[in-house]
């Protein structure tokens, strides 16, 4: 593949995973929720994630 469309690739996956930095991260049991219905279930596990959750992308 070029330069180009590794980079991005690139771009595209840092503006993806950028919305998980400083967030928190829930397991629930139950249905997964949507636009009509609201998470619910038992909360199993909650995770802090890092201000820097993941490292930045590279090698498209």
């Amino acid at each position: 593949m070029n330069t180009y469309t590794n980079n991005l690739r690139d771009l595209a996956l840092d503006a993806l995973l950028a919305d998980f930095n400083n967030s928190t991260l829930t397991i629930r049991t139950g249905a997964a929720p949507g636009a009509a219905n609201p998470a619910a279930g038992t909360v199993l596990a909650t995770i802090a994630l890092p201000a820097t959750a993941f490292n930045p992308a590279a090698g498209g």
